[in-house]
C-alpha cells in the first residue's frame, strides 16, 4: 500500500484539515478528507471504491471525485489537489453511522483543495515530515486561505488500519518542537473528522482524527491525534 497523508492547521488554531490517499497493491484506492473549524460543521469526503491510478503517479478519479498527490521533491515538497463533493455533518459521529457506503446525514456540497506542503525541519520520526502548508480550501462558495503548520506522512508499504489498535500524534509544541509519536489530548478540540473502514469479513474499524491541544511530558502543543480502534459489527451498520 502506498499511502500519503497531509494534515494542517491555522496559526490561530481555529481550523484545519486532514487528507489521506491510499493506493493498494490490489483493489480500489481509498481517499479521505476531513475539514474542521471552530463553530462550523465538519466537512467529510470519504471514498473506499476509487479506481487505482492508471500510471505510476498518484492521480485518482471516481464519480464526484478527482484527487492528486504530487511529490515534487521527496521529503521536501508535496502538493495536494482535490475537486469533489463532500458532506457537512453537524455531528461528526455521523461518519460512523453512514455504513460501508458512507451515506452520511448532512448537506452535500462542493469541496476543493489546492495545497502545498514544504518541509521546515528534520523529520523527527520515520517518514513524517513537518511542514508549512499553504494554499486554498474551497467549501461550497467559500474560498479559505491556508498558511499554517502541518505534517506530511508518506509510506511505500504499511498503513493498514487493521494493524491497530494504535494512536498516532502529529503536533507542534509551543516551544517550537515538532512531535510525531504518543501524546494526550488536552482541552477542547477544534473538531473531529472520523472515518469508518470496512473490508469484507474483517471487523469494522473506527479511525478517529481530532484536531486540538495536546501535551507531551507536560509540554503543551497543538496538532492532530489519530486513533484506530476495531468496533463491533453491529456498530458499523447504518441506522434504520
Amino acid at each position: 500500500m502506498r499511502c500519503h497523508r497531509l494534515a494542517w492547521w491555522s496559526p490561530e488554531r481555529t481550523s484545519g484539515g486532514h487528507v489521506r490517499l491510499a493506493v493498494h497493491d490490489e483493489g480500489p484506492a481509498w481517499f479521505w478528507c476531513g475539514l474542521v473549524a471552530v463553530g462550523q460543521p465538519t466537512v467529510l469526503v470519504t471514498d473506499h471504491a476509487v479506481p487505482p491510478p492508471r500510471s505510476s503517479g498518484l492521480e485518482v478519479r471516481s464519480s464526484g471525485l478527482w484527487a492528486e498527490v504530487v511529490v515534487e521533491e521527496p521529503g521536501l515538497h508535496v502538493s495536494v489537489g482535490l475537486e469533489a463533493f463532500g458532506v457537512a455533518v453537524a455531528d461528526p459521529e455521523d461518519a460512523w453511522r453512514g455504513g460501508a457506503d458512507h451515506q452520511f446525514r448532512g448537506d452535500r456540497l462542493a469541496v476543493g483543495l489546492d495545497l502545498g506542503g514544504e518541509a521546515v525541519g528534520e523529520p523527527p520520526a520515520g517518514n513524517a515530515v513537518p511542514c508549512r502548508v499553504v494554499g486554498e480550501v474551497l467549501i461550497a462558495d467559500r474560498v479559505i486561505p491556508v498558511d499554517g503548520w502541518g505534517w506530511w506522512d508518506h509510506q511505500d508499504a504499511g498503513g493498514d488500519p487493521w494493524s491497530g489498535p494504535w494512536t498516532g500524534v502529529r503536533a507542534r509544541l509551543d516551544d517550537g518542537t515538532w512531535w510525531a509519536g504518543g501524546a494526550i489530548s488536552t482541552g477542547e478540540p477544534v473538531g473531529r473528522a472520523p472515518v469508518l473502514v470496512t473490508d469484507g469479513g474483517r471487523p469494522a474499524v473506527h479511525v478517529d482524527r481530532t484536531l486540538g491541544p495536546v501535551a507531551i511530558d507536560g509540554r503543551p502543543g497543538f496538532g492532530w491525534v489519530e486513533t484506530v480502534v476495531p468496533v463491533p459489527d453491529e456498530l458499523s451498520q447504518s441506522p434504520a
